[in-house]
């Protein structure tokens, strides 16, 4: 590890980096989201391929519907049954009400008729939903993006049989811009950076830290990153903490599992 002391220049408002350490780090993947299909079928279309950068939303599988299609249509058809016993319980309920009123019907049967209203009206309520979760059954035979990012090699072919109580991967999305990069740092080094800087808290001096990169290549990457956190425990073995850096990553420079030297310099 180096440590590299800079001293501030008396007169200069500008701030001045006081410390800079290297540190061996590793590319990460910002995200890492596991597509799932929410419902059993077939899969009938697959509309990404391995490597392919998708945006929130895309669609990416498609599984068959059409017994999905059928269920709507009958849960469609129930509902304008059950429409229509209500408005019949209606109609027979209001004609109950007016011989009541005229004195020449039965108290019990204008009282049959109004909860025969009211079974109808559930009946509706009933059906309404059963159709709402028959049209929901059906948007789900199409999976779409939960996050934008790389799509991995799909994990099931056209053809396949998926169930949704057993769990079943169907895909994978990794966010890769941003990416993070992961760098370890000892705690005498933390403690030395934290004095160094003046700041009162480990959060205050994170966002002094200033990040860069050199490649394997020996480039160094033109985008400059920022700390984000650290690890909450100290590995007790080596007495280190583990720090993640954020970086742009618009061209695709930074693959997950690229080795690269962290730069971080420390500013007051």
């Amino acid at each position: 590890m180096l440590v590299l002391v800079v001293l501030l220049v008396p007169g200069q408002a500008e701030s001045q980096t006081l410390l800079e350490f290297t540190f061996p780090g590793r590319v990460e993947p910002r995200q890492r989201v596991q597509v799932a299909n929410q419902i059993n079928g077939v899969v009938k279309m697959i509309h990404v391929e391995a490597g392919q950068r998708v945006t929130q939303g895309d669609l990416m599988y498609s599984l068959d519907d059409a017994s999905y299609r059928i269920d709507v249509a009958s849960a469609e058809a129930a509902v304008a049954e059950a429409r229509a016993r209500l408005a019949l319980a209606e109609d027979v309920s209001g004609r109950q009400a007016q011989l009541q009123q005229r004195g020449v019907g039965a108290a019990a049967s204008a009282a049959q008729s109004v909860l025969e209203v009211n079974i109808a009206r559930a009946g509706v309520a009933k059906a309404d939903a059963q159709l709402q979760s028959a049209r929901l059954a059906l948007e789900r035979t199409q999976i779409y993006a939960p996050i934008s990012g790389m799509a991995q090699r799909p994990k099931v072919a056209p053809g396949a049989f998926v169930e949704a109580e057993g769990g079943t991967v169907i895909g994978e999305i990794v966010q890769t811009d941003p990416v993070l990069v992961t760098y370890r740092v000892s705690y005498a080094d933390r403690q030395k950076a934290l004095i160094s800087s003046g700041q009162a808290s480990v959060a205050e001096l994170y966002k002094s830290v200033k990040l860069s990169l050199e490649l394997p290549s020996g480039a160094i990457y033109p985008e400059t990153g920022r700390a984000l956190f650290e690890s909450s425990e100290i590995d007790g073995a080596t007495g280190m903490l583990t720090v993640w850096g954020e970086f742009p990553n618009p061209l695709g420079t930074l693959i997950p599992g690229l080795d690269v030297s962290v730069v971080s310099k420390i500013s007051r």
